[in-house]
C-alpha cells in the first residue's frame, strides 16, 4: 500500500515522506549519539564551531531538514533526467529509509553534507549526457567534489567516481 501511494507524483506521498522521516528522527532522538569530533576536516569543524552557539536539539534538527531535504532533491534530479521508467516517489522514499537504518546520519554527520554536495554532482554529470558545453559541468562538478572533501576527507575517492562517470558519459 505504502508502495503504492508513493507510485504517483501527487502531494501526498510527499506529506508521507516528511512524516516518516519526522518519525525516524524521533525514534533516533531517544538514542543518544554524538556529533563526530572536528579532526582537519576544515568546512565540518566550521559548521560545528557555529552550531555551538545555537540550542542542543538544533543538531537533530537540521539533521532532519537535510535528510527531508536531500531526499527530495534527489527524487527531483532522478525524475528531471528521466532516470527512472516513470516520475514517482519512490527514490526519496528509498533514501529516507537507508538513511533511517543509520541514525547518527540523522543527527550531524561530516556525510550528510557531502551526500547534499553529491546529489548537486550527479545533477551535473546527468547534464553532461545531453548538455552542448561538457566543460563548464564538468569543472563544476569537479569543484563540488573537492568542496566534499573538505566536509569528509575520505569523499577523495569519489573523484574515481567522477573520472569513471566522465568516461562513460562523454567518450
Amino acid at each position: 500500500m505504502l508502495i503504492k501511494a508513493f507510485r504517483s507524483t501527487q502531494i501526498f506521498p510527499l506529506i508521507l515522506l516528511v512524516i516518516l522521516s519526522g518519525s525516524m528522527w524521533m525514534v533516533s532522538k531517544s538514542v543518544s549519539y554524538r556529533v563526530v569530533d572536528p579532526n582537519g576536516m576544515p568546512l565540518y569543524d566550521l559548521v560545528i564551531a557555529l552550531l555551538g552557539y545555537l540550542p542542543v536539539w538544533s543538531g537533530p534538527v537540521i539533521g532532519f531538514l537535510l535528510t527531508t531535504s536531500q531526499a527530495i532533491h534527489l527524487n527531483y534530479v532522478l525524475n528531471k533526467h528521466e532516470v527512472l521508467y516513470r516520475s514517482s516517489w519512490l527514490p526519496a522514499l528509498l533514501y529516507v529509509v537507508l538513511i533511517g537504518l543509520l541514525p547518527p546520519f540523522l543527527w550531524i554527520h561530516p556525510l550528510l553534507f557531502v551526500n547534499s554536495i553529491l546529489i548537486f554532482v550527479l545533477d551535473r554529470l546527468f547534464s553532461l549526457y545531453k548538455g552542448n558545453s561538457p566543460l563548464a559541468l564538468a569543472f563544476d562538478s569537479a569543484f563540488l567534489l573537492s568542496l566534499s572533501s573538505l566536509f569528509y576527507l575520505p569523499a577523495v575517492i569519489l573523484f574515481i567516481f567522477y573520472f569513471l562517470c566522465i568516461i562513460i558519459l562523454r567518450p
